[in-house]
């Protein structure tokens, strides 16, 4: 656990220098923090996992650094904890989901300071391989399961709905179709006025905006509500 953590977080680090998405916001928020103390905490972090993952017989020194920085990814996730159940409470968000995927965080986190605390033996590669994959499947699934089934309704200016594939009869594909549904679900209860749909060409002569388009005409959204924009290639567009 400790091993994947920390690559994880590693290789999110790398990745935001190159694109500027922070991608670790997905298990730790250290907002309303400056940003430069979430990214240096966890570059700290991740070394100290991976260092202790691979020798943990250690140095007091880097001992004491290993706990410490954990200590304090400890304690922010618990904020995360509470920041959900305070959202949750106030009507912000709705899931199904009865507990977040903080909270599951924290539960690692947790079980990675009792062990660091502890005196253990070398690394077991057989049991770190085995231990790697299952939280490389398991961190996603836990993603999905929080994130996929979380509501973020609020009232805004428009609904902006991204493209995906449009087949060459006129169908959309079934994201295609649950994002527009989505969308027109949400101006139905008055979220927001305006429908703009993003796409680019489809696989035929319809476009997938145009999809878009003609499934909230089917539903009843007056054409005055819809925009559409033919231009978004890819998701940055």
């Amino acid at each position: 656990m400790a091993l994947f953590t920390g690559f994880f977080t590693a290789i999110n680090l790398l990745a935001k220098l190159r694109t500027g998405f922070d991608a670790n916001l997905w298990w730790i928020d250290f907002r309303p923090l400056p940003a430069w103390i979430g990214t240096v905490w966890l570059g700290g972090l991740a070394a100290l996992l991976v260092a202790w993952a691979v020798r943990p017989r250690k140095k007091a020194m880097r001992m004491a650094w290993t706990i410490a920085m954990l200590a304090g990814a400890i304690w922010i996730v618990v904020f995360n904890v509470i920041a959900f159940y305070r959202l949750k409470s106030g009507r912000q968000i709705r899931t199904a989901m009865p507990i977040p995927f903080s909270l599951l965080v924290l539960v690692a986190l947790l079980l990675i300071f009792r062990k660091v605390t502890q005196r253990v033996g070398e690394l077991s590669i057989p049991w770190a391989i085995a231990g790697f994959c299952i939280c490389a499947v398991g961190f996603p699934l836990g993603q999905i399961l929080s994130f996929g089934l979380t509501d973020y309704p609020r009232p805004a200016d428009a609904i902006v709905v991204f493209g995906a594939r449009a087949y060459s009869d006129g169908n959309p594909s079934d994201a295609l179709e649950d994002r527009v549904l989505t969308a027109i679900d949400l101006n139905y209860q008055k979220l927001a006025p305006r429908l703009i749909f993003s796409g680019g060409p489809g696989d035929g002569k319809w476009s997938e905006a145009q999809v878009m388009k003609r499934i909230a005409l089917e539903r009843g959204v007056p054409e005055s509500a819809i925009f559409m924009d033919q231009a978004g290639l890819t998701t940055d567009a």
